[in-house]
């Protein structure tokens, strides 16, 4: 979950420094072709 949503509209996203190694893992999954319900389980 993303630390804060600038607008709705778009979805535009900001991430804390936190999050970073978790949104890198999820980045990694993605691009292997995982699917989010995937890359959900192995997080």
């Amino acid at each position: 979950m993303p630390a804060h949503v600038t607008d709705e509209d778009t979805g535009y996203r900001y991430y804390s420094v936190t999050q970073l190694p978790r949104l890198n893992q999820l980045l990694v999954y993605r691009s292997l072709g995982f699917s989010l319900k995937e890359v959900r389980t192995y997080i």
